[in-house]
């Protein structure tokens, strides 16, 4: 009987952990990320460029340091209008997902997160992780 409870104790625990983890991470990365844009010119400036226009070598290598920031594995920067204007992920650059569920979240400024196992090809590098943010 002691054991259960100590079973049910600990998973209990375990939840309530993962949970506090995963809402630090949602206001914290943001901040982080919002911090850094601001503080790079370079950075900033690339938001207001029309697509298509050659990215500064000082901007992709801020881009590919949010990478090495822990947890975060995917990078997809996006238009006010839902195209993929830079990715860690070269293939998916120019393609638009304005009807993207995750996409219209972050849009509207919230952090879009599902909790579940990547079902897509594109993920396939993501398939180890258990939780996708979309900021």
């Amino acid at each position: 009987m002691i054991l259960i409870a100590a079973i049910v104790l600990v998973i209990i625990l375990s939840n309530h952990f993962t949970n506090y983890l995963i809402q630090s991470h949602i206001k914290l990365y943001p901040e982080i990320v919002s911090l850094l844009t601001k503080e790079n010119p370079k950075v900033n400036e690339f938001f207001y460029l029309e697509a298509g226009q050659r990215l500064d070598d000082e901007v992709e290598e801020f881009f590919n340091d949010l990478l090495s920031l822990g947890v975060v594995f995917r990078i997809k920067v996006w238009s006010r209008t839902g195209t993929i204007r830079w990715s860690d992920d070269q293939s998916i650059i120019a393609q638009n997902y304005q009807d993207n569920n995750h996409f219209r979240g972050a849009a509207a400024g919230n952090v879009s997160l599902s909790v579940d196992k990547p079902r897509k090809a594109k993920n396939i590098l993501e398939e180890d992780q258990n939780i996708n943010f979309q900021f």
